[in-house]
């Protein structure tokens, strides 16, 4: 037998063999494979778990301790959950586009060192998790299945640094109509393969930013220059109403993390935030909320709402008219705090009763962040590169001021139900605990 042969002899038997250890999976070119061992949390070692009350009863039945990312030739990647027993099934995730959730430079900033950082501080501190339904994911069909149905997964870029990610499993019940949690993992994204993605995505290296994306160090306050951002077409002052005297309502996940609002205790009003006293539970390593590490705020910021500006702007690469609105507080310091939210699609808000406010559009602060939690079509619906949305808050000197100090996350926004040319705005606590403001504005 010559060489020639015995090599085409060899590479066939290879072949066999991989396609003979290929499990529900799809058949892919491989270019590299990385792993990370997942981490469970129990009662004892997470006890202010706000998901305690909403899970599903066989929570602890289900266990897998390890995650498998393998990148093959589109640039994709194929993600296999493993089961801690090997009876139970893998679960995978195919090619899926992890490059939305890689903190980016978007274009428009690029030649902006200052407004770079702002960007991607905030997209890497705040939450980006993604919900996978239907065909999206697979489940090892060979094994023996769970009690309980798998009818979504979600995938987290966690808010706490570079590496911090979570796995969640949900089986849907059809008494309540929701969706409850089965399963909840803990793992570290592979630390070479993220600064690989950051690269490709931002063609810089990571290491020029890695102090503030690693660990958290606060961002010299600058001016922020709100021309880089978009181009203003008009502008006008408009009415307001300040509905904060009132209570948010207690629902969705309001209802689930009110426990994590340590002062004040039992708030009547959202005006009971309004103090620098207002204090909530930390979310910190690997990803839980801890009662005994408080997150104090600066909430007495937004004590009165005094005047409101509306503009209608476009970017370089997003000529449609988009709204911006301007929100400007004073409090009992002399402290002017303005609140500037830009880049959104009024034909696409959301329209929504007052009680139905948590059902609203999310925002989270930043510039060309994608929200907190969207599902897997959504997320590759539009890019942070080019997103025009911004939200962000400057003191009387037009500094920058770091929300996650002050204790927002962002809003939630959505059209009047019953008149449409009036927008609702709710500010979002730190860690999304509570509702410490709600403004009407009107557009006419």
């Amino acid at each position: 037998m010559n060489i020639k042969r015995l090599l085409i002899i060899n590479l066939v038997f290879c072949s066999v063999i991989a396609l003979a250890s290929v499990s529900d999976s799809t058949i892919t070119s491989s270019t590299d494979m990385h792993s990370a061992p997942l981490t469970e949390l129990s009662d004892r070692e997470y006890p202010n778990n706000p998901d305690k009350k909403f899970r599903s009863k066989n929570y602890t039945k289900v266990d897998y301790n390890k995650i498998d990312i393998e990148r093959h030739t589109s640039g994709k990647f194929n993600i296999s959950i493993r089961p801690t027993n090997d009876r139970y099934p893998t679960v995978f995730l195919h090619d899926i586009d992890l490059m939305e959730y890689i903190p980016t430079i978007p274009d428009r900033v690029k030649d902006d060192a200052y407004l770079s950082k702002v960007a991607l501080i905030n997209q890497e501190w705040n939450r980006n998790q993604i919900t996978f339904k239907g065909n999206q994911f697979k489940i090892q069909s060979e094994k023996k299945p769970h009690k309980n149905r798998i009818s979504r997964i979600d995938m987290a870029r966690s808010c706490l640094n570079s590496y911090l990610w979570e796995i969640y499993f949900y089986t849907y019940n059809p008494l309540f109509g929701h969706h409850e949690l089965m399963y909840h993992g803990w793992f570290n994204f592979p630390k070479d393969l993220y600064r690989q993605l950051f690269y490709e995505r931002n063609g810089v290296h990571f290491e020029k930013y890695a102090e503030y994306m690693e660990d958290w160090k606060e961002l010299a306050a600058q001016e922020i220059d709100f021309d880089q951002l978009r181009n203003v077409g008009n502008e006008n002052v408009v009415q307001f109403e300040d509905l904060s005297e009132e209570m948010y309502p207690l629902e969705g996940e309001r209802l689930k993390k009110e426990d994590e609002v340590i002062y004040p205790r039992n708030p009547k009003r959202m005006s009971d935030f309004h103090t620098d006293r207002a204090v909530f539970s930390s979310f910190v390593k690997p990803g839980m909320y801890v009662k005994k590490e408080r997150r104090k705020t600066e909430l007495s910021r937004f004590q009165t709402l005094i005047k409101t500006i509306i503009r209608r702007t476009s970017t370089d690469t997003q000529k449609a008219p988009r709204l911006e609105i301007e929100l400007s507080f004073a409090n009992h310091k002399a402290q002017f705090t303005t609140m500037t939210i830009g880049g959104i699609d009024l034909d696409d808000t959301t329209i929504a009763l007052e009680e139905r406010a948590n059902y609203g559009d999310l925002y989270s602060m930043g510039i060309g962040n994608h929200t907190f939690y969207e599902n897997y079509v959504e997320q590759q619906s539009y890019s942070s590169k080019d997103n025009p949305y911004f939200g962000l808050l400057t003191d009387e000197n037009g500094n920058y001021l770091d929300s996650h100090a002050v204790g927002i996350d962002g809003p939630i926004i959505h059209r009047d139900a019953q008149d449409q040319d009036i927008i609702h705005i709710w500010l979002l606590s730190y860690e999304r605990h509570a509702l410490v403001g709600h403004y009407k504005i009107h557009l006419r």
